[in-house]
């Protein structure tokens, strides 16, 4: 799907967890995006112009899917997405213009195109 659904596989791994139905583990994968999950499996951060409202409940899901099932590949995307804040602090302080999209790393200062920019916003899943 490539359309804006925030947490839902967060929101499918929560239901599993309530009712150990599998059809929600299948249900929750349809939600993580390939586009967005192959760097951080890779272990690349790429998310400049990813936007951002869209991806952190994502990277919530990912940590929720390894704690159900020990898959160490989704604990390590999440691990690379939040380490990409603690050594380039673009996560802090990368800007959000008005399309929600987030800035290039270590532009301080500077906003892209389409806005006055915003400091990134609060996932509150």
């Amino acid at each position: 799907m490539n359309m804006e659904y925030g947490g839902m596989n967060d929101v499918m791994y929560t239901l599993y967890r309530a009712t150990d139905d599998e059809e929600f583990l299948r249900l929750a994968a349809m939600f993580e995006r390939p586009c967005f999950l192959g760097p951080l499996a890779l272990g690349r951060d790429e998310l400049s112009n990813m936007h951002g409202n869209t991806h952190l409940p994502v990277v919530v899901g990912l940590q929720q899917r390894f704690e159900l099932t020990g898959d160490e590949e989704f604990r390590r995307m999440a691990t690379t997405f939040f380490r990409a804040g603690e050594q380039h602090p673009h996560l802090c302080h990368r800007r959000v213009h008005s399309r929600g999209n987030l800035a290039a790393p270590r532009q301080d200062g500077r906003h892209p195109p389409g806005g006055a920019g915003r400091k990134l916003g609060r996932w509150s899943g």
